[in-house]
């Protein structure tokens, strides 16, 4: 803030004479935009999730499937590096990773090459389509039409990967009890959201015809 001037007439009324205080807050401004990171993450998050915030009840259903998101995304990349950084796993562990696959492989009856392949495109591809699902969340936060179909699409992918693109007995035997529950909540979670917001959606228009209609009357 720029100092001012005041000059006294009469011991009642005063004369304030500002300095050019506009280029000091400009400044001022200026330095707390880039010395701070976040207005840099502030201007990140409006520009992927925009500005307005929708009710309370899709807010809660991003943040739930955020964590969701989250979970697994990390843990196909994890996998993916550990897979693929195998050789230097038995180096520095003498943990030998691919005998491991190998041997799961031909349980699930697979060739033992056959099945590392897979399970490295598994995790990579895996990974891509929660990348997708991310983009649902965005749009559903927007409150996008395609929200629901970009989710659906992404969901149905990552299921037929695990049970299609590897086999079922993969997905019966070698995704966790609590993977099943995730993505079991997931899909009751997502379900009860576009069935409550298809029921608002409804219930405007019904009222926004009735408005309608009595303004005409």
């Amino acid at each position: 803030m720029g100092k001012q001037w005041v000059v006294w007439l009469n011991c009642s009324k005063s004369i304030s004479l500002p300095l050019k205080t506009k280029p000091l807050q400009e400044e001022t401004v200026h330095k707390t935009k880039f010395n701070s990171a976040l207005p840099a993450i502030i201007i990140a998050r409006n520009a992927i999730f925009g500005k307005r915030k929708p009710n309370g009840y899709t807010r809660f259903t991003l943040y739930v499937n955020l964590v969701i998101w989250i979970t697994f995304l990390v843990w196909h990349l994890l996998s993916y590096f550990a897979f693929s950084l195998r050789d230097l796993i038995f180096e520095e562990k003498k943990i030998d990773v691919t005998t491991l696959i190998y041997c799961r492989g031909e349980e699930l009856g697979f060739e033992a090459m056959d099945f590392l392949n897979r399970i490295l495109h598994f995790h990579i591809y895996s990974a891509m389509t929660w990348g997708i699902f991310f983009l649902g969340l965005v749009l559903l936060w927007r409150k996008s039409r395609w929200a629901v179909y970009t989710l659906l699409m992404s969901v149905a992918a990552y299921y037929y990967l695990m049970i299609i693109y590897i086999s079922l007995d993969f997905f019966n035997q070698d995704v966790t009890l609590f993977d099943k529950v995730l993505l079991s909540f997931m899909g009751l979670n997502l379900l009860i959201y576009f069935v409550i917001n298809r029921w608002r959606t409804k219930r405007e228009l019904a009222f926004l015809e009735a408005l309608k209609e009595n303004e005409e009357d």
